[in-house]
């Protein structure tokens, strides 16, 4: 009969230790499951540029003897001459009826917006144009937008078209 409780009581202390650790803070640290609705303030703009999928200023120092300052200035209009100083001030509100107001100083837009691809994808519609972000990042204080574009050019004039690729990474807090 003893050998009956002290295998009942391993089994209970095995179950219990089971038990406690299957409900560990281990699940509460899941993904935040965040709104996007509501007022965001513009924080900070960073760029990541490449040139057939290497970054920019290390495919033209390494692949075309360029120095770094002449792969700097190469570099220089491929970003859209947009600086955190110009965005500063800037609000976007997004509503849960899927309008959204941006303010920048005095110039006011507005439109739709679409969350896709499992809120992976925000997409910004105005009366003229159409501007689609990708979420890398949304928290309750913060959401990184990424503003990717791509197009070909000869930017070394060796005659061959290089890929180049923009992402303009934006960072706004609550």
């Amino acid at each position: 009969m003893s050998n009956f409780f002290n295998v009942f009581r391993l089994f209970f202390t095995f179950t219990l230790v089971l038990v406690l650790v299957s409900c560990g803070k281990d699940d509460d640290n899941g993904p935040i499951q965040a709104s996007i609705y509501g007022e965001w303030v513009f924080d900070e703009l960073s760029y990541d540029t490449r040139i057939n999928g290497v970054d920019f200023e290390t495919y033209l120092t390494e692949n075309h003897d360029f120095t770094l300052e002449e792969a700097e200035a190469i570099e220089g209009p491929y970003l859209q001459n947009i600086t955190s100083e110009e965005m500063a001030g800037t609000i976007m509100i997004l509503n849960e009826d899927g309008t959204y107001d941006i303010q920048e100083g005095t110039l006011v837009e507005n439109g739709t917006f679409l969350l896709e691809e499992n809120h992976a994808r925000l997409t910004l519609i105005s009366s003229d144009e159409q501007t689609v972000f990708e979420i890398i990042e949304l928290s309750n204080h913060t959401m990184i937008l990424n503003f990717p574009m791509e197009f070909m050019e000869d930017i070394t004039e060796d005659g061959e078209e290089d890929r180049i690729e923009v992402d303009h990474i934006l960072t706004f807090v609550r």
